[in-house]
């Protein structure tokens, strides 16, 4: 019988867990096998069925030492009466391969895909089966007025993944808009509630943080439906509380590589209406560069190819290492989609190399950096 389910699932690295998720059209039940061990996607115990995005929850320690997992699942047939009715277990089966410990580390970022259709896609195959960590990085949507419209995540990271290798996912600001910009949370990972959170993969420690939107929360296009200074707010305070537990965040033991990514780049303020909350990302520049020490922070948004360097004509808040901003969409006079470049990053002896690469895989620019 044929998968129910839209594309491969996708494996997102949140916290000390993968949370390996999918969707489908399909009503079903649905579990993760690891090591003869169930992962079940339940609430308080009843097995869900009345949604399309589905969610496993895994250690990660344990899916890197198994290195496969099978996805398991049953029908639902009918679920109304009291007894409800479901089909044979099905399942599929899949490799994984962790982020590789000591040796080269191949990353790619796409960050501003803006469901654009194909681009993205070709560009992000830079690296091939040799890929080992795919970075979303933000503004993956235009916007989200229909369920359908989170599917084009599904299928970016089903395309580039496989299901095989760990994803990070971020939100940028234009993923906090549209009529269902609020059920975004159920197709994406998150860390008690949070889209903001630390994760470790490998030899790397990254911290992953949320700017919401780009303007004042009262900006008239916004229409009173954000409140993202409070957010931030909050988000300060679990800085805080990742500086507070140092020991087994960023400075625990074989943390080669500390990184900060973030759809907007935090250490730059740009001009009106965009010059928002310059004492709060003064504050979070602060606490990073003193407690952290990032060798590096990666970021989108501006739709430029970058790598901006302390002192910089966008350092504007005094950032400590080298910020990577790496996303460009490439439109024609008609502003119809002609390319997309985004970001391959080789970690290896200590030097990040940084090539920008279009949808044909053409390297258009280049650079490098000891850490």
């Amino acid at each position: 019988m044929n998968s129910p389910f839209l594309t491969p699932p996708a494996v997102f690295a949140a916290g000390s867990n993968y949370q390996i998720m999918s969707v489908t059209d399909t009503p079903l039940v649905y579990w993760v096998e690891v090591n003869n061990h169930k992962y079940y996607d339940a609430s308080n115990g009843v097995l869900r069925s009345a949604c399309r995005a589905h969610r496993a929850v895994v250690p990660m320690a344990e899916l890197d030492r198994a290195g496969k997992y099978t996805l398991c699942f049953r029908r639902v047939l009918d679920r109304k009466n009291s007894v409800p009715i479901t089909g044979e277990i099905e399942k599929l089966e899949y490799i994984f391969r962790p982020v590789p410990c000591g040796g080269r580390i191949n990353i790619y970022q796409v960050a501003d895909a803006h469901q654009l259709n194909t681009l993205p896609h070709m560009a992000g195959q830079y690296f091939g089966k040799d890929l080992h960590l795919l970075v979303l990085n933000g503004d993956t949507f235009d916007f989200c007025h229909k369920d359908q419209d989170f599917d084009y995540l599904y299928y970016l990271a089903g395309r580039l993944t496989g299901g095989e290798i760990p994803i990070i996912f971020t939100k940028g600001n234009h993923d906090n808009r549209g009529y269902l910009a609020e059920k975004l949370e159920e197709y994406t990972p998150l860390v008690d509630g949070r889209s903001y959170y630390s994760v470790r993969l490998g030899d790397i420690w990254a911290l992953i943080l949320d700017c919401g939107e780009c303007c004042d929360d009262n900006y008239p296009e916004y229409g009173h439906t954000v409140c993202h200074h409070a957010f931030r707010m909050e988000e300060t305070e679990f800085i805080k509380r990742i500086i507070a537990n140092a020991e087994s965040e960023f400075n625990a033991p074989g943390v080669k590589y500390r990184l900060v990514i973030s759809h907007s780049p935090i250490t730059h303020i740009r001009q009106a209406p965009y010059n928002i909350e310059k004492e709060i990302y003064s504050q979070w520049t602060e606490l990073i560069n003193e407690n952290i020490h990032p060798h590096f922070m990666l970021s989108g948004h501006l739709h430029i190819l970058d790598i901006s360097y302390p002192g910089g004509k966008l350092d504007t808040l005094g950032q400590s290492c080298p910020v990577i901003i790496a996303s460009k969409p490439v439109c024609d006079a008609s502003r119809k989609a002609t390319d997309y470049i985004g970001c391959a990053l080789v970690l290896s002896d200590r030097q990040v190399t940084v090539l920008f690469t279009d949808s044909n895989k053409n390297i258009v620019g280049e650079g490098k950096f000891n850490i």
